[in-house]
């Protein structure tokens, strides 16, 4: 099986100070060329597109695993709920169009995760009535959205980098178990951009704060850089499922031993959840993010979860998109559905998009 892949390292080099010292020139280069295309915009040399819609940008200054799928979801709900038409759009990472795609049209799941993707998929069967769009050119997508579904506000997902299309709000997301590794940039550290650049954002969102000891410290450093608000927030397990969707309550899992699997920016997020449910997870095993389950990975989990005589295998939400069949009756396979909860300041929150949005 492969899981220990250079991929699967890699997260863990971002981190590593010997890497970041290997491969230090082409962070220079990369800063370069970060550098450059940020003042263009900031000195209005290029100018991005405005739409009618009002856009908000979720994204973040460092690679996957800080929440902006879940936060994705939260957005467009509160906007909905608020009464306004509101849309999602991705770039649709990992699928294989070019050109637009409807995932959803808000009443019907119109495209599978092999040709949009994975991530707007899971967006598509979390947000009923939102119409879910992919399309590389997200300029062309928001226009796509205003002209099918008369949408008032758009929710960009992983779009601080993507500043070809102007933005109301910028939300940045980051995971307080590890907000930035060694500080330097890809590919020697984690970071898109430098931390100063926070101040480019219009709120900072700390996610996974319950994996870690210190989001007051994180605060104080995010402060350092930008001045814009700071709200604190955790992935709050729900339930389990099976592939056919039926609810499983966690406590059945509890104190039970399972195999656990995941293709996640940070695989050992979900076994740190699993394990703080109360799970006794007896084996567990890291795939590359955004990875494809073929027959063969299936039967080598099916095989590791008997030889380690495991009650269920379970897996991310995300995961479960990418996994189309489970053929094993005698060991059944359970995904996990985890939500976005503010810690504390939800309403003021949802108050300040209000403002920022239409008060402006």
């Amino acid at each position: 099986m492969k899981n220990k892949t250079f991929y699967n390292l890699f997260p863990t080099l971002l981190n590593n100070r010997i890497w970041g010292i290997l491969v230090f020139p082409f962070s220079l280069v990369f800063g370069i060329a970060v550098f450059l295309k940020n003042f263009f915009y900031n000195k209005k040399i290029i100018k991005p597109a405005r739409i009618s819609a009002k856009i908000i940008s979720v994204g973040n200054i460092s690679m996957g695993g800080t929440g902006k799928t879940p936060l994705v979801i939260t957005l467009a709900t509160i906007m909905k709920k608020a009464g306004y038409k509101t849309a999602v759009i991705s770039r649709g990472y990992g699928g294989k169009s070019r050109s637009t795609i409807c995932v959803s049209d808000g009443k019907n799941i119109l495209s599978g995760p092999e040709e949009s993707g994975d991530e707007p998929l899971l967006h598509a069967r979390n947000l009923p009535g939102i119409p879910v769009i992919v399309d590389p050119d997200r300029i062309r997508a928001a226009r796509y959205a205003e002209k099918h579904f008369h949408s008032e506000v758009i929710v960009l997902d992983d779009a601080f980098q993507h500043r070809r299309i102007e933005r109301d709000i910028d939300i940045v997301t980051m995971n307080a178990a590890n907000p930035w590794g060694n500080r330097m940039l890809l590919p020697s550290g984690p970071l898109r951009e430098p931390l100063k650049n926070l101040n480019r954002g219009d709120i900072c969102v700390i996610t996974h704060t319950d994996k870690s000891n210190n989001p007051e410290t994180i605060k104080s450093i995010i402060k350092k850089y930008s001045l814009n608000p700071i709200f604190l927030a955790r992935h709050r397990p729900l339930s389990f499922y099976t592939l056919q969707h039926n609810k499983i309550p966690l406590h059945r899992l509890k104190n039970n031993p399972v195999l656990a699997f995941s293709g996640i920016a940070y695989p050992d997020v979900f076994r740190k959840t699993l394990l703080d449910i109360d799970c006794e997870v007896k084996k567990f095993l890291p795939y590359p993010d955004h990875h494809y389950y073929t027959a063969a990975d299936k039967h080598a989990i099916w095989q590791q979860a008997v030889q380690n005589n495991v009650e269920a295998v379970v897996t991310t939400e995300k995961d479960i998109i990418r996994m189309d069949t489970w053929d094993k009756i005698n060991i059944p396979l359970y995904y996990l559905k985890i939500e976005l909860n503010f810690i504390s300041e939800l309403n003021t929150f949802k108050q300040y998009l209000e403002k920022k949005l239409f008060q402006s």
